[in-house]
């Protein structure tokens, strides 16, 4: 009677097995078959958060060494071509990063182009009518729209 007991048991089992729905596709194939065809990003924005918080800090890096070095009066050899160096790298990142996003802050843009002019100017002696009064000007500009956040 034992046997004939576990036997019925076993056939809504194999019954269940036979009604129980097909698995589900996965999270990804689902995604993929409800989304429409977007194009892809070949940089993801993070990249481009990176590189303009990345900028920020170099720039800021070259601000202390800058203060540092005129009120200690640092004068070691390469000084004066290292924080150029530095200066022009940070306004880089921040020009690629707002030119490859086609959007962003003016003044981070102005910010990044006052940097590599004035790094430049000095660097290669590059100069023009009224470069060093323009570089100014453009200075000026980025850190008012800098403080409007524009």
């Amino acid at each position: 009677m034992s046997e004939e007991a576990t036997k019925p048991s076993e056939k809504p089992k194999e019954a269940e097995k036979a009604k129980a729905p097909a698995p589900a596709p996965k999270t990804d194939e689902k995604k993929k078959a409800a989304a429409p065809a977007k194009k892809t990003e070949k940089i993801p924005m993070k990249v481009y958060t990176i590189l303009k918080y990345a900028g920020l800090v170099i720039l800021s890096l070259w601000l202390i060494l800058q203060g540092l070095g005129d009120v200690l009066k640092v004068d070691f050899p390469k000084y004066h071509k290292i924080l150029p160096i530095i200066n022009m790298i940070g306004g880089a990142f921040l020009i690629l990063c707002l030119i490859k996003r086609q959007r962003g802050d003016i003044g981070i843009l102005l910010l990044g182009a006052w940097s590599l002019l004035q790094s430049s100017s000095f660097l290669f002696h590059i100069s023009f009518n009224h470069s060093n009064t323009i570089i100014h000007i453009l200075g000026l500009i980025a850190g008012v729209l800098l403080i409007l956040k524009i």
